[in-house]
């Protein structure tokens, strides 16, 4: 597995998803670039490890558990 490389913004940006307190017409355009970069990089490992179903309907939750996986390595 790649390993999984974020910013503080893009951590910042990928939690307040999780917590339900992003939204896009009222982020910042810093914040949308951030969060469309977790994307490209959650989508692009999901691909990477085949892993479609395993991603479920949460790609943004599976990656951060991936996230978490690999830190505590």
């Amino acid at each position: 597995m790649s390993t999984i490389r974020l910013n503080q913004k893009q951590k910042d940006v990928l939690l307040k998803q999780l917590n339900g307190k992003y939204s896009p017409f009222f982020a910042s355009e810093e914040d949308q670039i951030a969060l469309n970069e977790v994307i490209n990089m959650a989508e692009a490992l999901m691909f990477e490890l085949d892993a479609v179903e395993e991603s479920g309907n949460d790609l943004i939750a599976w990656f951060w558990n991936k996230y978490q996986e690999q830190a505590n390595q």
